[in-house]
């Protein structure tokens, strides 16, 4: 009978965390709440970094440069992309990552911080009020 595999508590494996790029417009909504949202979105980097990952913000005040930015991401190989923001940022990150993939199953996982004005997705998904 082999013996069980034993580890010493003092080793440990450690696994490197995947960096994150968060995406945001802090114009979105009129403009409304800039301040808030800047506020959650360092304390969503913080809790990130807590956890052990490295974790970028990126702020673009248009659609089109958040879809840029999570297309360039994505096409250099980003594991993890987050929306933070309303439904036009979920969807330009969404689109970067879909048009990076060209056709393919990408490896860039989306994550969404729903921080819109109206947050029609997290309403769809019962995370909040529409």
């Amino acid at each position: 009978m082999k013996k069980p595999l034993m580890m010493n508590p003092s080793e440990s494996i450690a696994a490197e965390k995947p960096p994150i790029l968060i995406l945001a417009n802090p114009t979105a909504g009129a403009g409304k709440g800039r301040a808030s949202r800047l506020r959650l979105l360092e304390a969503a980097k913080n809790d990130l970094m807590k956890h052990g990952h490295a974790v970028h913000i990126g702020l673009e005040n248009e659609s089109s440069g958040i879809r840029d930015r999570a297309f360039n991401a994505a096409k250099a190989g980003a594991p993890i992309l987050i929306a933070a923001g309303g439904d036009g940022t979920v969807n330009a990150v969404a689109n970067g990552i879909l048009m990076a993939s060209n056709g393919q199953k990408s490896k860039t996982k989306l994550g969404v911080l729903p921080m819109g004005t109206g947050n029609v997705f997290a309403f769809n998904l019962g995370l909040g009020k529409g």
